[in-house]
């Protein structure tokens, strides 16, 4: 079947059923549903209505699109071709979530963060998710002014108590002698919440990465997270645990990196060569 995974005979009301709240059952025959071999795989590879597969096949077969989401069906014999049909999961804004363990095993759509959530029958959980990724590097050089290296956007409402954002950044760095070293931080809505600075080493395009956990502790306009930052600079840690951090969790917050030397020479140069933002909570 060509990297189609064979999925079973189920019908076709139960899975539609397997895609909203209600839960999936064993439908009797009393009810009159008609079985139906169902595939998953992408969608081009979804066999052309004539395929010569089907010349044994009867009733309805069901394909979903592993890559596109599409679900289709083909009722064999006809030539009516694969018929799609939209399905999608339930919304419900941050501030309409209904309360955990209200509906366990349901599956909707956060339509504040734009991300999927379930109930586990405790709490919502959410997919890990990678957000505000860096396109192109970035580099700082022959300069001690502190200079933007990553970005990053919070929608106003979303930061929510419990909540886990995840910073990771990536690069290389070269250094002219053991006095000069580069300085990392991270703000929040121009608050600093973190930052990490090198040690006095020789370096010559040597690894450094940094990574930023905060926990949101408070919402509101004095809402409060806690950041933790460790790093490397050439193989030497650097860590920083600051106190919890004031942040207006009520409006739209940027998330900030930047870099700074403590001495501007043509041979101190710092790049970002990859950097992302994730929610693990």
């Amino acid at each position: 079947m060509r990297r189609r995974q064979y999925l079973g005979a189920v019908s076709i009301p139960a899975l539609l059923a397997l895609t909203g709240s209600a839960s999936a059952q064993t439908l009797p025959e009393a009810q009159g549903f008609e079985p139906a071999d169902v595939w998953v795989g992408p969608i081009g590879d979804r066999p052309d209505p004539g395929w010569v597969g089907f010349d044994n096949a009867d009733g309805t077969v069901g394909y979903i699109a592993s890559d596109t989401g599409e679900i289709a069906f083909l009722d064999v014999g006809t030539a009516a071709g694969w018929q799609t049909n939209d399905v999608f999961l339930k919304s419900h804004a941050e501030s309409e979530l209904p309360p955990p363990g209200s509906v366990e095993g349901q599956m909707a759509w956060n339509s504040d963060r734009k991300v999927p959530y379930w109930y586990d029958g405790n709490d919502i959980e959410y997919p890990v998710v990678g957000d505000d990724v860096l396109l192109s590097s970035v580099s700082v050089s022959n300069t001690t002014t502190e200079t933007d290296i990553w970005d990053a956007g919070i929608d106003s409402g979303s930061i929510k108590v419990g909540r886990v954002y995840v910073i990771k950044l990536y690069g290389i760095f070269s250094t002219s002698s053991t006095s000069d070293n580069v300085t990392v931080r991270f703000y929040i809505g121009g608050v600093l919440v973190a930052e990490v600075t090198s040690t006095g080493k020789n370096s010559t395009d040597a690894p450094w990465s940094t990574k930023l956990s905060m926990t949101v502790r408070e919402e509101g306009a004095n809402g409060t997270v806690e950041p933790y930052a460790n790093a490397k600079f050439n193989n030497a840690s650097a860590d920083d645990a600051e106190p919890a951090v004031t942040v207006d969790t009520t409006v739209p917050e940027e998330i900030q990196a930047t870099a700074q030397w403590n001495n501007a020479k043509t041979d101190n140069t710092f790049t970002i060569q990859q950097g992302y933002m994730k929610e693990v909570s």
